[in-house]
């Protein structure tokens, strides 16, 4: 397992309870404190209540487009974001690139696959140090 700072503070948005349980799982296990969210509303309620380091997102989502949402976190919070969808890369690429994500991933996702993605933004972001953006603001 490697070192990784305890206070950084993932964001996990999915409306897949199993599969929001099982990435979850496996960022906790790496050393990362995680929350999750089941829809945008909710996602935008954790938000604003936690400092958050990463969100990661599916794209689509019961109540609006995971895509906006992770645009509006970036902005806002200005934190790196990760796009996961079922759509081939060149499809959702475009959309993605043009609202600023940092990295899409294609379902299904291998663990190593997230964690190597998660890492290496991370490190990209600041060094791999955690201090991101508070939600109270």
């Amino acid at each position: 397992m490697a070192d990784v700072d305890a206070n950084i503070c993932i964001l996990l948005i999915d409306d897949h309870a199993d599969t929001l349980t099982l990435q979850a799982m496996l960022l906790r296990r790496r050393g990362y404190e995680v929350h999750t969210a089941g829809s945008v509303e909710a996602a935008r309620t954790v938000a604003g209540a936690q400092r958050l380091d990463l969100v990661i997102s599916d794209i689509r989502l019961p109540d609006g487009s995971g895509l906006v949402l992770l645009e509006e976190l970036r902005q806002r919070f200005k934190l790196p974001t990760i796009a996961i969808t079922g759509l081939a890369e060149q499809d959702a690429g475009p959309e993605a690139a043009a609202a600023g994500i940092d990295r899409v991933l294609v379902k299904p996702i291998a663990p190593d696959q997230l964690i190597e993605a998660v890492e290496r933004l991370l490190g990209e972001a600041d060094g791999g140090a955690g201090g991101g953006a508070s939600g109270a603001g």
